[in-house]
């Protein structure tokens, strides 16, 4: 797909400070796309557009939801060719809290700030850009980044487990509340993947690197996924209506039980 002259393609990503948001920042920006990052770190793509904003305070969502809302007018405004333009929302931000429904000493307070970060944050990102996802008719889309834990769960990973299964509702949600309006969606979920976040994860859990060798021994390819390739999906589904609705599983393969 070639971008018209006159089009606009722009990609709003959050979490894009490193790991999987980052090769996403990465590919799509090599594509073509003028990218935005939202998260608490700039992203270190080369030409990506950073804004600060702490995803699990929802105050400070919707400021940066406004701000990128006014640019996202203004780029209404100028272009030629709406018909050829397109808005693509990545819902990555995310992070590893390890918790568990057996621990009496859980808080409401560390539970709600994942759910801000994971639920509320992309569910009012969707609907405040909503007038641009549809104005913008060339194959607008929001792409939520799921988990293998979105349709199962495994010990300590409780608030975790809970987020990513809420993704399936949001995306399946949006299925219904965009229907016939030209926006597609689809969950994308990684399995283990190669990212500061999982790796220091593995090595606070276990530094003898016992527990890694576990997880990849039931991996088909015996390794864990690369970010770039997870880019590649979530490149595929922005670019292909006909995934609107799906669950796609990028995890290399995992052995069932």
């Amino acid at each position: 797909m070639e971008k018209v002259a006159g089009a606009s393609w722009r990609l709003i990503v959050t979490g894009a400070s490193s790991g999987i948001g980052e090769a996403i920042a990465a590919r799509f920006a090599t594509a073509g796309w003028d990218v935005t990052n939202l998260s608490r770190r700039p992203c270190p793509v080369e030409g990506v557009k950073s804004k600060k904003v702490d995803m699990s305070d929802p105050s400070d969502t919707e400021r940066v939801c406004d701000e990128v809302a006014k640019e996202l007018d203004a780029a209404t405004s100028a272009s030629s060719q709406l018909d050829q333009s397109r808005l693509c929302i990545v819902h990555n931000a995310a992070s590893q809290p390890v918790d568990s429904m057996a621990d009496p000493r859980r808080r409401a307070e560390d539970m709600q700030k994942e759910l801000n970060i994971q639920v509320v944050s992309p569910s009012l990102l969707t609907s405040r850009l909503s007038p641009h996802l549809q104005a913008w008719k060339g194959g607008s889309s929001v792409i939520y980044i799921g988990s293998t834990l979105s349709e199962k769960a495994v010990p300590n990973k409780a608030l975790y487990s809970t987020c990513k299964h809420a993704m399936v509702g949001m995306m399946r949600a949006t299925v219904q509340d965009f229907f016939g309006k030209g926006v597609h969606t689809a969950l994308v979920c990684p399995g283990f993947t190669e990212t500061p976040l999982l790796v220091n994860a593995l090595k606070d859990a276990d530094a003898s690197g016992e527990l890694e060798k576990r997880l990849l021994s039931n991996v088909s390819f015996g390794r864990m996924v690369k970010p770039e390739e997870i880019a590649s999906v979530v490149e595929f589904v922005a670019n292909n209506p006909a995934t609107n609705g799906t669950i796609l599983h990028a995890n290399l393969g995992q052995l069932e039980y």
